[in-house]
């Protein structure tokens, strides 16, 4: 049994040409199964793919509106040689990658609500005025520094 995982973050440089900041996410998760029964080898592989999108979409009430967008359809998908590795079994490989699925979006859900944490009312300390200043089109630069627009509340 072999079993790899790649994980990959894009953060762009700038906003996308809809005005936004779209961080993606994508990840794969790969189970191999080997066995040589009477001398002919047969193989099963399982795998999951996702890509999600993280947004910062504008101001909304004077706080920054964050989008996570998570498929909804994710499945795991499956090959294999015939005969050998029965439905029952394979389903395993299914059920835990229907677990881990459900691991990535609570945490996903999780960063959600500490990225708006950040980006709400904590700010008072910077400016004196924090009520009268929102933040507004973050986006990232070349070195990786989060930049965002500050403008002012009439």
């Amino acid at each position: 049994m072999d079993s790899s995982t790649l994980n990959e973050v894009f953060i762009p440089i700038g906003l996308g040409s809809d005005g936004k900041c779209a961080i993606r996410l994508k990840g794969k998760t790969e189970v191999k199964n080997y066995l040589n029964f009477d001398l002919t080898p047969t193989r099963s592989t399982h795998w999951l793919s996702w890509e999600i999108k993280i947004v910062f979409d504008g101001v909304a009430d004077g706080r920054l509106k964050i989008d996570v967008q998570i498929p909804t359809d994710l499945k795991p998908q499956s090959s294999n040689d015939e005969g050998i590795f029965d439905s029952g079994r394979l389903s395993d490989f299914d059920a835990t990658f229907n677990k881990t699925l459900g691991v990535i979006k609570t945490r996903l859900q999780s960063l959600k609500t500490d990225l708006e944490s950040v980006f709400d009312d904590k700010w008072s300390f910077v400016f004196s005025g924090a009520k009268t200043f929102f933040i507004d089109r973050c986006q990232f630069n070349q070195e990786g520094d989060l930049l965002a627009d500050l403008k002012y509340k009439s």
